[in-house]
């Protein structure tokens, strides 16, 4: 994948990320390291279709913005965020946001349990490969009640630019009704250890 920044083209190999620089200048080709970043300290922005059919996804943290696209793995990704937020919204507690019983999620005829282990890996593998510490904490599973949540991180929800439609601001645990954005967002704070 080919990613962009403010000084040049950059791109990413097995051993790192190198930017190029042409002989001209007096700087020479160097590495350039990706500071990890702690999963509580990322925004994950979802941009969804009116029929769901379409999520894409774009990973933010310190100013640094990385498009990851669409993917049918998403789709768990944005059903996790949903609970999250509604949560939030419930006033639950903290420590219990977001956790879903995949039995319920189950019930969809498109959905089995090795497709949802299946999504679980593929978003796993996704955040890898980007610079995050712990990234395989994305996800969270409870083994003995069979739950996933989404790990507590920033949540932005916005509908496809076509959808036109009214949704909650979130911001500090409060919701407010705001017609002039068409996003949901959320901190949500990492949970206590």
């Amino acid at each position: 994948m080919d990613i962009y920044d403010s000084i040049g083209q950059a791109f990413r190999l097995v051993d790192g990320l190198w930017r190029f620089a042409d002989g001209a200048s007096d700087n020479a080709t160097a590495s350039t390291p990706d500071v990890p970043v702690p999963i509580a300290r990322l925004r994950l922005s979802f941009s969804v279709s009116l029929d769901e059919e379409h999520v894409e996804l774009s990973v933010s943290s310190g100013g640094r913005v990385l498009y990851v696209g669409a993917r049918a793995h998403h789709y768990l990704l944005l059903t996790l965020a949903r609970q999250r937020l509604k949560d939030a919204v419930r006033g639950v507690p903290e420590s219990e946001h977001g956790w879903l019983r995949t039995d319920s999620w189950l019930r969809d005829p498109c959905m089995s349990r090795e497709r949802m282990n299946i999504d679980v890996f593929r978003i796993r593998r996704e955040f890898s490969r980007m610079p995050i510490v712990g990234a395989f904490r994305i996800i969270e599973r409870r083994h003995v009640t069979r739950e996933l949540r989404l790990a507590a991180c920033e949540i932005s929800l916005r509908p496809d630019s076509r959808s036109q439609a009214q949704s909650l601001y979130l911001r500090s645990g409060r919701s407010t009704k705001n017609s002039s954005s068409s996003a949901t967002s959320s901190r949500i704070p990492p949970p206590a250890q």
